[in-house]
């Protein structure tokens, strides 16, 4: 992978946020969320996914983390 992890972190962190915003409904828990999502893909990173899964593998982050704060299992 040729990306570092601060363009990843730029080219979707937008795109996340919109997400966690619209499972969650709340401004402040998207903004949380979205920053815990990067927090745990940056964790992750040396997994050097194929470039056509990162974004798949952020989303399903965030997916994991809005399921878990709505159940109150995070």
């Amino acid at each position: 992978m040729d990306e570092s992890f601060e363009e990843i972190y730029e080219q979707y962190v937008a795109d996340i946020y919109r997400f966690a915003l619209r499972l969650i409904g709340n401004v402040t828990e998207a903004e949380d969320l979205t920053a815990e999502t990067f927090v745990r893909a940056y964790h992750g990173w040396s997994q050097r996914l194929q470039p056509d899964r990162v974004r798949s593998w952020l989303f399903h982050i965030a997916y994991r983390l809005c399921v878990s704060r709505t159940t109150g299992n995070v």
